[in-house]
């Protein structure tokens, strides 16, 4: 990290942004990597989380279209209940 640093700092740049990447990179340093599932409350339930996908995608669909959301979401549920159509070799 230094390394970088130190080539910025011979070029032209100001003190502010030398401050800007060294604060990017002290604050990216030390973050563990976690999924939206493990930090969401919400998502930590892979039943609840799927039952609210289908949920948000059905009402979104349902603006779009004009159909019930009960009707989408059905729909859904049904399509992916089936086997899937493709089959890997």
């Amino acid at each position: 990290m230094m390394g970088r640093l130190s080539v910025m700092a011979d070029s032209a740049i100001t003190p502010a942004e030398r401050w800007r990447v060294r604060r990017t990179i002290d604050y990216n340093s030390g973050m563990k990597r976690k999924t939206l599932a493990d930090t969401n409350p919400h998502l930590r339930d892979p039943e609840k989380a799927r039952r609210q996908t289908i949920r948000s995608v059905a009402s979104s669909t349902a603006i779009e279209t004009g159909k019930p959301i009960e009707e989408i979401e059905a729909r859904i549920i049904y399509l992916r209940s089936l086997p899937p159509r493709v089959t890997l070799a």
